[in-house]
């Protein structure tokens, strides 16, 4: 019965080893404006050469977690309505920055004119 037991958890922690050692490496931050305020919503792309190979979108705390490659070169674009879009390349993880600030941006319209109207009576 003993031996039963011993086998068991034996098979048990093999399982385990197998699953970690098979889960895909992930990446996380946060990312935020100058003024350190969360970007919820903010869209961050992973890009192996030119091709978009996943995307999410950050939480109402402006944090991500992406699943990346094991090996290879990417690159990860960070980008939200109203702000510049910035680009890593990361060669590891441990090189991507844990927070990621985005600097507003502003769109010049032109001039906009705005003229009142009557409806034909």
């Amino acid at each position: 019965m003993a031996v039963r037991g011993l086998l068991a958890g034996i098979l048990w922690l093999c399982a385990i080893a197998a699953q970690s050692a098979t889960a895909a490496p992930k990446l996380s931050a946060r990312v935020v404006d100058t003024g350190g305020e969360p970007i919820p919503g903010a869209t961050v792309s992973l890009f192996i050469d030119t091709t978009l190979t996943a995307a999410t979108a950050t939480d109402i705390d402006g944090t991500f977690v992406l699943e990346i490659p094991a090996n290879g070169s990417f690159r990860v674009r960070v980008s939200a309505v109203g702000f510049e879009q910035r680009e890593f390349r990361p060669d590891a993880i441990g090189n991507f920055p844990a927070v990621i600030r985005l600097t507003e941006t502003t769109i010049d319209v032109g001039t906009i004119a705005v003229r009142p109207e009557r409806d034909a009576e």
